[in-house]
């Protein structure tokens, strides 16, 4: 009984890192997206206003 309960208690640590892992990079991922998508919210969208951008620099 022993060697069952040590071999379930394993299993439930186990899992419990790879959950953390997994929310880990979840977290990770959203971060990477709300980055994207405000670099892309102060980009020109339209061809006029890059190329107003491209001759001020």
């Amino acid at each position: 009984m022993i060697a069952e309960e040590a071999d379930l208690a394993e299993k439930k640590e186990t899992l419990a890192t790879a959950t953390a892992k997994a929310a880990a990079t979840l977290h990770a991922l959203n971060l990477a997206k709300a980055r994207l998508a405000a670099l892309e919210a102060t980009q020109p969208t339209d061809r006029t206003q890059r190329l107003q951008l491209n001759r001020l620099s």
